[in-house]
C-alpha cells in the first residue's frame, strides 16, 4: 500500500480545512451540523482526493474532541473510516479505525451498544481482495494494486483487529464483543480469502462465538483431503478452541469446542467420525469437566498413537492441561458447567 502522499494536497488541504472547519461551522456542527460537515468531506473522497479528505477527517476529530463533543468526535472516526475502506483505501480507512478504537480505549468506553456497533461497521467495510487469491484493485493515497499491496492491506486489517478485539474484550478479558469482532474478521478472510487464509481463519472462529460457521470452514477443508484424514481437521480444530482458553473464559470455551465438535459431527455424518481420535474428544470433554487430571493423562497415554498423528496435539495438549487443570489438577472451570 503506499503512504498517502503527505505533500501534493498540502495546500489544497490546508485551504479546505480553514472552509470547513472555520469556527462559525463548526459551532454549526455540534451537534446536528456533524453530518453536514461528513457530507461535505464525502465529496472530497468521492472526488479522489483521499489524503485531503484524511486531514479534514483527523482535523475535525480533534476539534470536537478538544471541544468535549465525544459522541461527534466517535461518529468523524467512524464514517471516516468506512468512506475510505469502501475506496479501498486500507492505510487511511485503518489509521481512522485506530484512532476509534484508540478514543473508545482512552475514554473508558464500554463495548457494547453503539460504540462496539460503530466498531464492527467498520471491520464490516473492510474491503475485499480485487482478484481472486488475494489481491485488492485501488487507486490513489491509501492502496496500491497487486498482490504485495494486497498482502499489505491484509497485515493492516489484521492490526486495525487485533486492537478492535483488546478493547472489546473488556477489562475481564472475556466481553462478547471481542468474540463478535473474531467472527466478524474470520468470516471476511474465509469469504475472501479462502483456504489461503485459514490459519487465520481458525484463529479468530477458535476465540469467535459461531460454531455453526466455523464448523463449515472446517468441513471444507476436510474435504479437501482424504476421507480417512477429516478426523484430523476435526480434532485439531477442537483442541485449538479449548486452548486458546484463559482464566476468564474456559467454560465458554469448553461449550464452544463441544458445539463445533457436534455441528461437525452432522456435517461430516457420525459414521464418517468414528474414529479413535474422536473418542478421546469426547472422554477428553468429561476429563476437563470434571477436572481430573488423572483421567486426562491416561487418555494423552491410551490414545498415544492417535495423537501421534498430528505433532500440534501435543503441543495443544499441554496448553489445556495448563489452563484447564493446572499444575496439580485444580483451577479448571471454578464452577459447574
Amino acid at each position: 500500500i503506499a503512504v498517502c502522499d503527505r505533500w501534493t494536497y498540502v495546500a489544497r488541504t490546508l485551504v479546505a480545512t480553514l472552509i470547513y472547519i472555520s469556527p462559525a461551522s463548526m459551532a454549526a456542527a455540534a451537534p446536528h451540523g456533524v453530518a453536514k460537515v461528513l457530507e461535505k468531506i464525502k465529496s472530497t473522497v468521492e472526488s479522489g482526493s483521499f489524503y485531503e479528505a484524511q486531514q479534514m477527517y483527523k482535523t475535525v476529530y480533534h476539534r470536537h474532541r478538544a471541544k468535549k463533543q465525544l459522541p461527534e468526535s466517535y461518529q468523524i472516526l467512524k464514517e471516516g473510516a468506512i468512506q475510505q475502506l469502501g475506496k479501498a483505501q486500507a492505510t487511511c480507512g485503518v489509521e481512522l479505525g485506530l484512532l476509534l478504537v484508540q478514543a473508545y480505549t482512552q475514554d473508558a468506553v464500554e463495548p457494547e451498544g453503539e460504540a462496539l456497533q460503530g466498531v464492527c461497521d467498520v471491520i464490516r467495510a473492510l474491503p475485499p481482495p480485487s482478484a481472486p487469491g488475494g489481491s485488492s484493485s485501488s487507486q490513489g493515497a491509501g492502496a496500491s494494486t497487486g498482490p504485495s499491496g494486497d498482502a499489505t492491506a491484509l497485515e493492516e486489517y489484521v492490526r486495525l483487529v487485533a486492537a478492535a478485539a483488546k478493547w472489546a474484550a473488556g477489562k475481564s478479558r472475556a466481553g462478547p464483543g471481542a468474540r463478535q469482532v473474531h467472527d466478524l474478521f474470520a468470516a471476511y478472510l474465509w469469504a475472501h480469502y479462502g483456504m489461503q487464509q485459514l490459519g487465520r481463519v481458525t484463529q479468530h472462529y477458535a476465540r469467535g462465538a459461531q460454531p455453526k460457521e466455523y464448523a463449515k470452514v472446517i468441513t471444507a477443508a476436510a474435504a479437501r483431503g482424504r476421507p480417512e484424514e477429516r478426523d484430523l481437521f476435526v480434532a485439531h480444530a477442537v483442541l485449538h478452541i479449548l486452548a486458546t482458553a484463559h482464566k476468564a473464559n474456559i467454560a465458554t470455551q469448553w461449550h464452544h469446542a463441544k458445539a463445533v465438535l457436534s455441528t461437525c459431527q452432522e456435517l461430516m455424518g457420525a459414521d464418517a467420525l468414528k474414529t479413535p481420535l474422536m473418542s478421546f474428544l469426547a472422554l477428553l470433554f468429561q476429563a476437563l469437566q470434571l477436572k481430573s487430571l488423572p483421567l486426562f493423562m491416561l487418555l494423552r497415554d491410551r490414545y498415544r498413537d492417535s495423537l501421534q498423528l498430528d505433532p500440534s496435539y501435543e503441543v495443544l495438549l499441554s496448553g489445556i492441561q495448563a489452563v484447564y487443570l493446572g499444575a496439580r489438577g485444580g483451577g479448571g472451570f471454578g464452577g459447574p458447567l
